[in-house]
């Protein structure tokens, strides 16, 4: 396709590689299929910087005036154009593919030229002179065609013989004899006036008017859809052409008044029960409308209408039209851009909202019509004041005509919709009397309507008894043999204040629609179905009402039955609302077509009961009523949150294209109360990248497990459930957030769960529940829950302390950090001396807030050196220092630090006996096991050593119980004095033994770390 200029925007036009100035290219010409010999072609090699000539185009068939020729690869070249300011078209043959067009003016400047349809542009000249057309190929493979012509609009040259706008007339035949070719069809119309113009042929035709200056009269884009309002200068001219310029096109062109119409036929308003208009052709109709108001207006078997006021604007489309007074109107029809051949006979039904004419006065009973002529209105006169209500059921069937009611007051204002007739709860409003409306379109044939009165009982209604969830009480209606709808009663002093309506149908399978009404034909519920179903219904309290059923007259036979779904519903089986994951309740078989109940009583009405249905082969659907009978819970397979009353009815259905199983379990948990989340739910200190695995084994005695996450707005968690015995069972997940609404969704490896959008800040807690799966009575599992957003929670990384502080050189120390949100990918890294040493995370905390790590000290000097922090989120810290201190002889392995914790006070008792240690006396402490001290696999521990009370001067040893001790003093301390020091000691059975060399002192140790390996 040519690459014309730009498409709607002018401002778009330009493209950017092409030269301001043109600089043809060595490209020998090549006469395109349809161009003359002699019309200009492309420069050769040896006319660098020249441009052909280009005449203008005439409208037809433009003759010489066409440049053509063969652009080399990546080509271009120019032709000159000597032409008058004004709209110019530059139209582009279907050959010049891959080739694109621009017009410089006699400065040089390129023009803003517009592209609406196809390969045509529209470019308004704006002065006299000589224009520059550059063609150019963008084509890097191959050569390329194009043929091109300029076609002045402001100019007559080429026009045919004038089109007349009487729509009685032929339409005009027009031709292309050439690829560029324009047609152009003067017609006599003055300024102000409005006129239709359509153009239709094998292809679609670009038709417009323009005025002597050559505007476009109408813009393409308008939201006027009023007809062609002449603006400008005459003379006017019908312009066209064909959308694919690829040879000869025939096609046929038609202009219309709408400000002076001729040829149209009049047609006045017609009665009702009457045919329409009789047939005519012409694409119009005066119509003569007697006094402003509403009318009909409708062409039979034509697919578009529009009716235009006598200043050619549009009032209104087919079907009812407001008038604003009486007067002559014009009614077109048809395609609006394509021509209608005036043979083309159709009738039109104009018919006077507010008449009366023809109107027949009907009772309450079965009104059996007929409808002759297609587009034909009966009116049928009803009884029935201003305030009554009223049914209009439509028998539909193999030998009735559909129909479509409206019923209008006196005034032709509706009354009510079609929908309300069809359900019976019409109301007459407006002014009597009223009148209704039967129309079947085109249709014709006999029909019937069953009208009754609803805000009185309608006669021969039975009553509807009552039944219990426990029996099979139901009342009978048939279709069939001219029998299409049937009523019942339900009477006043018998009924509950909800109760459950079901209609389920025997035999045939026809739509019917149930409605039920109160006393005064007001809708209280409605049910519409192939296959039958239920509702609950409010009933007002000592008022009778009355259901209505609308079918087929084909035969069919239906079971209509009620039941109380408040707290005094009979036949249910009852329990207890239990703690979440309490035992299940059983239930008896759902069979197909039955609706069973359970009830459920919880301790508070604040209490919020979540209520689930399961059964072996995941069937059963469930809906909840609370005590007053008001439905809680909608129609579903799956667990809901009820709340706001002591008792629950759940109503149990299994759909008829599933089967029920043998039994049901019913789980009836308080997983909230008016306090927060189910007490027996652990509150998780953070959910920070999820929560600990939960674990263990689900049965109908133990039923679920709950958590409450401190999660925030929007956090998004991700839930997988595995069966740990290696089977297929999937538990139930659900994930309720502060409103107990189950905020996950299944996907094909768990299930995808997230936090609300509110509260915008703060936590946003939720309650994670794990139950038993649809068909398994027990299930031994292992849910894991992850954070899938960046951190859950409002907490955000940070460090509170770090331990230990010291460490000697050659060891392994055991870092614990203490935060929020740390994570076992978290980084922690000693900084020494510009290098980073990297410590081995061993665990983290399920609340996330603390982690240890593995430090190798080996090979580090002695010194003070940074903790670095680098969250696995991102971010690094530097929350403590660490000083590494000596190396102690034949010390290796590990250091693990603990909470300090005393192990021995010779003052008190504590390790040792309650005495100071004499001269030369030594006493044995035992460290494994005790103050966090493992019991096995400990090398060596380190001891906070105290010397206090000497009676001389002395020194302390602490060696490894079980070894000979050295003269090596780990303690020196003058008499009466205090003395303590870090001490690393060896470990070899558990215990660990202190020598004092002189004197009596009292000896204290604090136990801060161990080694291990």
């Amino acid at each position: 396709m040519t690459l014309f200029f730009s498409t709607l925007t002018p401002a778009a036009s330009a493209l950017a590689s092409a030269p301001a100035v043109p600089k043809p290219s060595a490209a020998p010409a090549a006469p395109g299929p349809s161009a003359a010999p002699e019309a200009p072609v492309a420069p050769e090699a040896d006319e660098p910087g020249s441009c052909a000539p280009l005449a203008l185009a005439p409208f037809g068939d433009p003759g010489d005036a066409v440049a053509h020729g063969t652009l080399p690869v990546a080509g271009q070249t120019c032709f000159t154009v000597d032409a008058k300011a004004g709209p110019h078209l530059v139209m582009s043959a279907g050959r010049s593919e891959g080739v694109a067009a621009y017009v410089n003016g006699p400065d040089g400047r390129r023009l803003d030229c517009v592209s609406y349809y196809y390969d045509v542009g529209r470019c308004t000249f704006p002065t006299d002179g000589t224009y520059t057309l550059l063609v150019s190929s963008s084509d890097t493979s191959a050569a390329r065609d194009f043929e091109f012509s300029v076609v002045p609009l402001n100019s007559a040259r080429g026009c045919s013989d004038p089109v007349g706008a009487a729509w009685n007339a032929q339409p005009r035949q027009s031709k292309t004899t050439h690829t560029l070719q324009v047609n152009c069809q003067p017609f006599d119309g003055a300024v102000g006036e409005r006129y239709a113009s359509f153009a239709s042929g094998a292809q679609y035709i670009h038709s417009w008017i323009a005025n002597a200056a050559g505007s476009e009269v109408c813009p393409r884009f308008s939201d006027d859809n009023a007809g062609c309002k002449l603006s400008g200068e005459g003379p006017f001219r019908l312009l066209s052409y064909p959308s694919q310029r690829l040879g000869p096109v025939d096609y046929a062109v038609q202009l219309g008044s709408l400000s002076r119409p001729e040829g149209c036929p009049a047609v006045e308003p017609r009665a009702y029960g009457t045919a329409p208009s009789p047939a005519a052709g012409v694409r119009c109709r005066e119509l003569k409308v007697p006094a402003g108001g509403l009318f009909f207006v409708a062409p039979v078997a034509m697919q578009w209408s529009y009716v235009y006021d006598r200043d050619g604007k549009e009032l209104c489309r087919s079907g009812w039209c407001s008038f604003p007074a009486a007067g002559s109107y014009t009614l077109m029809v048809g395609d609006p851009n394509a021509v209608v051949d005036p043979s083309v006979a159709y009738a039109t039904a104009f018919l006077d909202r507010t008449s009366t004419a023809g109107c027949v006065p009907v009772g309450e009973g079965v009104h059996v019509g007929e409808l002759t002529s297609a587009g034909q209105f009966d009116c049928l006169q009803l009884p029935g004041a201003a305030g009554s209500r009223l049914a209009a059921l439509v028998r539909r069937g193999p030998v009735s005509l559909g129909v479509d009611v409206q019923v209008l007051d006196a005034k032709g204002e509706a009354a009510c919709t079609d929908r309300d007739l069809s359900l019976g709860s019409c109301a007459l409003t407006g002014t009597a009397p009223f009148r209704a409306l039967v129309s079947a379109g085109e249709e014709t044939g006999t029909y019937a309507i069953a009208l009754l009165r609803t805000d009185t009982q309608p006669a021969g209604c039975a009553p509807l008894r009552q039944g219990t969830f426990d029996d099979d009480d139901a009342s009978t209606l048939t279709t069939g043999n001219g029998t299409f709808f049937g009523c019942l009663s339900i009477p006043a002093d018998a009924h509950a204040t909800s109760e459950l309506i079901q209609l389920t149908p025997v035999t045939g399978n026809a739509y019917v629609t149930l409605s039920v009404l109160d006393a005064s034909g007001a809708l209280v519920c409605v049910r519409e179905s192939y296959t039958g179903g239920w509702n609950i219904c409010p009933l007002t309290p000592g008022v009778a009402h009355t259901v209505l059923l609308a079918g087929r007259d084909t035969p069919a036979s239906y079971t209509l039955s009620r039941r109380d779904v408040t707290a005094t519903a009979r036949g249910c089986l009852a329990g207890p609302v239990t703690e979440v994951g309490g035992p299940s309740q059983t239930g008896r078989r759902v069979p197909l077509g039955t609706v069973r109940c359970h009830r459920v009583t919880a301790t508070a009405a604040t209490d919020r009961v979540r209520i689930d249905a399961r059964d072996p082969k995941g069937a059963i659907n469930i809906a909840v009523t609370n005590a007053d009978g008001n439905a809680v819970c909608g129609y579903r397979n799956r667990a809901c949150v009820v709340t706001g009353s002591t008792s629950y009815l759940t109503l149990l259905e299994v759909p008829a294209r599933l089967q029920s199983a043998d039994t049901y379990r019913l789980d009836a948990w308080r997983i909230g109360t008016a306090d927060g989340p189910a007490a027996e739910c652990p509150r998780a200190a953070s959910a920070a990248y999820g929560h600990a695995p939960l674990t263990g084994v689900l049965t109908e005695q133990r039923t679920a497990v709950c958590a409450v996450l401190p999660t925030a707005r929007l956090d998004r968690l991700n839930v997988t459930v595995q069966d740990t015995t290696g089977g297929n069972a999937q538990a139930g997940v659900a994930l309720y957030d502060i409103t107990y609404t189950d905020r996950c969704n299944r996907s094909t490896d768990g299930y995808t769960c997230s936090a609300p959008y509110e509260p915008a800040t703060g936590p946003s807690p939720t309650v994670l529940v794990v139950s038993l799966p649809e068909a398994s009575p027990t299930l031994s599992y292992r849910a894991e829950t992850t954070c899938g957003s960046v951190i859950c929670g409002d907490e955000d990384v940070s460090i509170s302390s770090v331990s230990p502080g010291t460490a000697p050189s050659g060891t392994t120390v055991r870092m614990t950090l203490k935060g929020t949100a740390l994570h076992a990918k978290d980084t922690i890294a000693l900084l020494v001396n510009g290098t980073r040493r990297t410590a081995t995370v061993t665990s983290v905390s399920e609340d996330w807030r603390t982690l240890t790590a593995d430090l190798d000290l080996r090979g580090v000097r002695e010194g003070t050196y940074t903790v670095s922090h680098i969250g696995y989120v991102g971010g690094e810290r530097h929350p403590a220092s660490l000083t590494v201190t000596a190396p102690v002889a034949h010390l290796t392995g590990t250091f693990v630090p603990v909470q300090p914790t005393r192990l021995m006070d010779s003052r008190s008792g504590l390790g040792v006996a309650k005495a100071k240690i004499g001269p030369a006396g030594t006493v044995t402490l035992q460290v494994a096991g005790r103050g966090g001290v493992p019991a096995t696999g400990v090398t060596a521990v380190v001891l906070n050593v105290t010397a206090t009370n000497p009676t001389a001067g002395t020194f302390v040893s602490v060696y490894p119980d079980g070894t000979t001790r050295t003269s090596a003093s780990n303690l020196n301390v003058a008499a009466r004095a205090t003395a303590p020091n870090l001490v690393v000691v060896p470990v070899v059975n558990g215990k660990v033994s202190f020598y004092n060399h002189a004197g009596s002192v009292d000896l204290l140790a604090d136990v801060s770390g161990y080694y291990t390996g």
